[in-house]
């Protein structure tokens, strides 16, 4: 599993430095393991959202949209909208995108939005979990369509499904740490 140390170093060479790409850092590791590194960010993201207190669900009514400091729900709202993204353009890259691969239930298709939808507490919490659950059944579909397939079609560059998961672990990590400020600010 990759650590949130080995993560930042990432992020800092793709986006700060714009030494590497993508592509090119998802090399290094197996599917498998940038896999399990998603799936334990996503699992990291329940109690976070079990122990905030309901204002933490609340929009600010003053933010303005397109702001920063988004409600807990938000969070979860936008972070699994770019899940399903992420897991549709990896279908695409592996030709996996066929009548094999499963919609995604409605609960996450209608509570997920790029532009965050508000979400209270239970539905949040269940978005979370359905989502989790999608990913767990989409995704030995595409490691056994995975043949180091690439393809462009992004602003990201050249992908392979590594490149997807690898993505998706650092956009899970971003808003695990979004969670976990929510909770470190509602605690003081």
């Amino acid at each position: 599993m990759l650590t949130d140390k080995t993560l930042a170093k990432i992020v800092h060479r793709i986006f700060i430095e714009h030494q590497s790409t993508l592509l090119e850092e998802s090399t290094q590791f197996q599917a498998n393991e940038l896999a399990n590194t998603c799936f334990a960010l996503r699992s990291q993201m329940l109690p976070w959202l079990e122990k905030l207190p309901k204002l933490a669900f609340e929009p600010d009514p003053d933010r303005q949209s397109g702001e920063a400091g988004w409600s807990a729900g938000e969070v979860v709202s936008h972070n699994n909208d770019r899940l399903l993204w992420a897991l549709s353009e990896a279908a695409i890259t592996t030709d996996a995108n066929d009548n094999k691969f499963p919609q995604p239930p409605k609960i996450i298709v209608s509570n997920c939005a790029r532009d965050p939808q508000p979400l209270d507490r239970d539905l949040a919490i269940q978005v979370l979990l359905t989502a989790n659950g999608y990913f767990k059944t989409v995704l030995p579909l595409l490691l056994s369509a995975d043949n180091e397939q690439t393809t462009e079609g992004t602003h990201h560059g050249l992908m392979s499904l590594r490149s997807w998961l690898l993505l998706i672990c650092i956009h899970d990590s971003d808003h695990l740490e979004q969670l976990c400020k929510k909770h470190t600010h509602s605690s003081s």
